[in-house]
């Protein structure tokens, strides 16, 4: 079977990373690599990161010498030195089910005309709640891509590592931390992906997380969606439904913005 090699960004990590890299530990499939790409963390994720590395020899860790700022170029470094076939991203506090890699590699194996799989997702909030977020493959799957509707989180994905080749690396403008990946789907619209809608993958919602916006979280996230729709124009523009949720979506956050933070 061939190997996949995971991907996990990481910055100030030590509460959640341990149990994120058990769950790759506990995967059925063990034909695997993984990169912990850490972004100059300032607690002990570092530490964390060479003791796994001391523990199983299919773990390696790589420290940065200057802080990106958010996950993308972490993303693309793991790439640059990653040996497998497949590429999966995990986010450092998110987890997979223990049969999550060996569902998705099995069907992409079989099913040579798809570049990506994908799943539904188990989110857990921090006062122990939880649900299951489920996807429809009943869609032109380019144009859920391309609008950003219906797509799982980054932890949920396989793709061939060919791909990356055909749609480039993450977009590293500090503007779309946390949105460098909703660029990269719009770029690969041309991509063939699969939903498989069991909850494989572990999503942990708490206070102080990336995407829970404050005020100038919430700019910045406007200046990327908006840079997001001029650089991709042309593709976009040619796809009514994607263009109308663009739009759609940079309103939604000003609105979000004003009442929020407008009384102030």
């Amino acid at each position: 079977m061939p190997k996949v090699s995971i991907i996990i960004p990481t910055y100030n990590a030590e509460k959640f990373l341990n149990r994120t890299i058990q769950s790759v530990i506990n995967q059925t499939y063990k034909d695997w690599e993984l990169i912990v790409v850490d972004d100059c963390s300032k607690d002990k994720t570092p530490e964390i990161i060479k003791d796994w590395e001391r523990k199983d020899q299919r773990i390696k860790g790589i420290l940065l010498d200057k802080n990106s700022g958010g996950p993308a170029h972490p993303r693309n470094i793991g790439i640059q030195n990653s040996r497998g076939e497949y590429i999966a991203f995990l986010d450092h506090d998110d987890e997979w089910l223990p049969e999550k890699l060996e569902r998705q590699i099995n069907f992409l194996e079989s099913h040579q005309e798809y570049d990506f799989c994908y799943t539904a997702d188990k989110i857990v909030y921090s006062d122990g709640q939880e649900k299951i977020k489920r996807y429809s493959n009943n869609i032109d799957l380019s144009s859920a891509e391309l609008a950003g509707i219906g797509i799982s989180v980054p932890s949920s994905y396989i793709y061939r590592k060919k791909v990356f080749d055909l749609v480039g690396p993450f977009d590293e403008n500090r503007d779309l931390s946390g949105l460098d990946d909703n660029d990269w789907s719009v770029r690969g619209h041309f991509l063939k992906g699969y939903y498989l809608d069991e909850p494989l993958t572990i999503y942990h919602i708490y206070e102080g997380q990336l995407t829970k916006k404050n005020a100038k979280d919430l700019k910045k996230q406007i200046r990327g969606l908006k840079y997001i729709l001029r650089k991709n124009w042309k593709v976009v523009a040619k796809n009514k439904r994607a263009l109308l949720f663009r739009i759609a979506q940079i309103f939604h956050q000003k609105i979000k913005y004003v009442l929020r933070y407008s009384r102030k």
